[in-house]
């Protein structure tokens, strides 16, 4: 393990992570000592800029000193080999943090985790020192850049969460309970003309009439599931909630529709007093911070990962919170909406188009494979290669001298019909799995490939392949 580096400088504080995380990883095995390495050279490129006092100058020579000690050890493999090896160290810290995260894990380590692979990210500038000012940046340095840009964002806004958890906890700011939420009253069972359901007992089955509001009654559910003793929770899954029975009172004409619409209407009753210790401003604010969350981590991902069905539902998910935060706006009209308004259901629909815009490509993506698939499997089928052999010279016909031969049999009928000859396998110049007949079938205009990957018919017959 290296020795500790000495106190750094005020002035220097900016290269305190690179420093720290070099002293972390020290020289227990070679990976380690490389990473190490080129967290302590970027230290020292960026403190060049800082080091005004003579404590500066005189730390930062030190530093220099131990890289250059350095060197001989790290030159045993290139500087392209070096920077896989820094880069895959920064990859697996982002994906440990990436992972919790998604699981709905984060906490103070997790904040601390996707802080740390933005310092290694950072580290990985080096390398590509030659490319400032190059355009285009090359994809390697501008998915670095994304992920740095991420992991900042989400360590930062980890810790605003706990700290908004924090504050929502505080004696200061939790109220005396209050009997019931307004907005919940107001939707009265027998305004709505249904009857009570037991909550006790089991939730009564969804109707199929109300599948509208089943995404926000899942996302509900989830959040009760998945609550690990936040408090933000279950505000979030009572709006989502109310605004399930909101839009979903007016299609509630089945005596199952009613009684799902009354379940519904007790669970709110029952479980009010989550919400009624915050204003409906600050229950709108903790919504909101909730969509934008969701959307903020879909929006990143679509811009560094390859877009998927998980990526879809993220953006679906996003979609979904905003929704619900109509019920907090009320009905304006057009000019009458806020800028805050707005914004929610602009995000609201580019969530939605982006949703299904992955899903078609995927849709496309497999059609297309499908397709390709089956035409390939329809040139190799039995009654192709028949209809093959029809256009070559594959039938012993007496009239037909171009094979040379006169021995090659007919049907013992003595029609005249052909009767197809088998191919010897030793003959076939094409491979088992047929790829060298199918571009053999391209190059002579037998079948065409599209841009977008579909074959078809050349438009013309066969073209006669002497085999």
């Amino acid at each position: 393990m290296t020795k500790a580096s000495p106190r750094i400088p005020p002035e220097l504080h900016s290269i305190n992570a690179f420093i720290r995380h070099a002293d972390k990883l020290g020289n227990d095995d070679p990976e380690s000592r490389i990473v190490a390495h080129y967290c302590r050279m970027h230290a020292a490129q960026e403190g060049m800029l800082y080091a005004t006092s003579d404590e500066g100058k005189q730390y930062l020579s030190e530093l220099l000193d131990e890289v250059e000690s350095e060197m001989d050890a790290v030159s045993i493999i290139t500087p392209e080999e070096s920077y896989i090896l820094c880069r895959n160290h920064a990859d697996r810290i982002f994906e440990k943090a990436d992972a919790e995260d998604k699981k709905g894990n984060s906490g103070e380590k997790t904040a601390e985790i996707f802080d740390t692979a933005a310092t290694f990210y950072e580290v990985l500038a080096q390398f590509h020192a030659g490319d400032v000012g190059e355009e285009p940046k090359n994809t390697d340095q501008m998915e670095e850049e994304l992920k740095l840009e991420y992991c900042r964002e989400r360590a930062v806004a980890i810790l605003n969460e706990i700290e908004e958890q924090e504050r929502l906890q505080s004696n200061d700011f939790i109220k005396e309970y209050t009997s019931g939420d307004a907005s919940v009253s107001s939707l009265s069972s027998s305004d709505a003309g249904i009857r009570d359901h037991d909550l006790r007992g089991p939730p009564p089955s969804f109707p199929p009439e109300l599948d509208t509001i089943k995404p926000f009654v899942s996302r509900a559910q989830y959040l009760d599931d998945n609550d690990n003793g936040c408090l933000e929770s279950p505000i979030i899954a009572h709006y989502c909630r109310l605004h399930a029975v909101q839009i979903g009172m007016p299609y509630a004409t089945s005596e199952k529709g009613k009684e799902y619409i009354a379940y519904l209407l007790g669970y709110l009753e029952d479980k009010g007093e989550a919400v009624s210790i915050i204003t409906t401003e600050e229950s709108h604010v903790i919504c909101r911070n909730h969509a934008d969350r969701i959307f903020s981590s879909a929006d990143a991902q679509d811009k560094i990962f390859s877009p998927g069905e998980d990526l879809a539902e993220m953006f679906e998910s996003a979609a979904t919170f905003y929704e619900i935060l109509g019920q907090f706006h009320g009905v304006n009209a057009q000019d009458q909406k806020t800028d805050e308004q707005r914004e929610e259901e602009s995000r609201m629909k580019h969530c939605r188009r982006r949703a299904l815009e992955i899903m078609e490509s995927i849709e496309k993506a497999k059609d297309i494979e499908n397709d390709v698939s089956q035409r390939v499997d329809n040139i190799f089928s039995p009654e192709l290669k028949l209809a093959q052999c029809e256009k070559e010279d594959c039938f012993g016909n007496e009239e037909e001298s171009s094979m040379g031969s006169s021995d090659t049999p007919n049907d013992e009928s003595g029609n005249g019909q052909k009767v197809a000859r088998a191919i010897p396998a030793a003959s076939n110049p094409f491979n088992e799995d047929g790829s060298d007949f199918f571009e053999f079938l391209q190059q002579n205009n037998t079948i065409k490939v599209d841009a977008e990957k579909k074959v078809e018919p050349a438009g013309k017959e066969f073209t006669t392949v002497n085999i």
